[in-house]
């Protein structure tokens, strides 16, 4: 039975299952087989997808070459979430919830207007500013048949954020 398992996820993760735009990873963890998804970025000039940490936060975690997610001062993240597992949610109380969230964390929000992936798919983005503390962000929504998606730049500073924002934007106009 073990070595069956450990096939069927060499297979998986050899095999790279790809649905649409979506990457699809199964990795063996501590419960048996630990199911990944998440948008597929293209290659983003200066920035590298950090493995180790899509993994532990469960979305397509980006960082500056030279760093980690979790040293960075500014990372960008896409995240897709399967609505067969959030029955209960709509496209509008995800936006909603997410907007109140950072209303209720000390943020001003501000939309950004909408952006375009490479096929077309219209985004809802907003700017989140912190008043006190807190880090820079924008934030861009949208959903397909399937998902929701989230496509996020932070920055622990002003100016990193307006650098990379550049960056951010390449990262939805290609996508598809």
């Amino acid at each position: 039975m073990r070595n069956t398992l450990s096939t069927i996820v060499l297979l998986l993760l050899a095999q790279s299952v790809y649905s649409g735009e979506i990457e699809k990873i199964a990795v063996s963890c501590e419960t048996g087989l630990c199911f990944y998804w998440w948008p597929k970025i293209s290659d983003i000039e200066g920035w590298h997808h950090d493995r180790n940490n899509s993994l532990y936060y469960r979305f397509n975690a980006l960082a500056p070459d030279g760093f980690s997610f979790s040293n960075a001062e500014t990372v960008m993240y896409a995240q897709a979430i399967y609505k067969p597992r959030v029955p209960e949610q709509t496209f509008a109380q995800l936006v909603e919830d997410k907007l109140r969230s950072f209303e209720e964390a000390g943020y001003t929000t501000e939309k950004a207007g909408r952006l375009a992936t490479a096929d077309g798919m219209k985004l809802d983005s907003y700017y989140f500013v912190p008043v006190d503390m807190g880090n820079w962000e924008q934030s861009a929504y949208g959903e397909d048949d399937e998902y929701f998606y989230v496509f996020v730049l932070s920055s622990r500073s002003q100016n990193g954020f307006n650098t990379s924002r550049e960056k951010f934007l390449s990262m939805i106009q290609t996508y598809q």
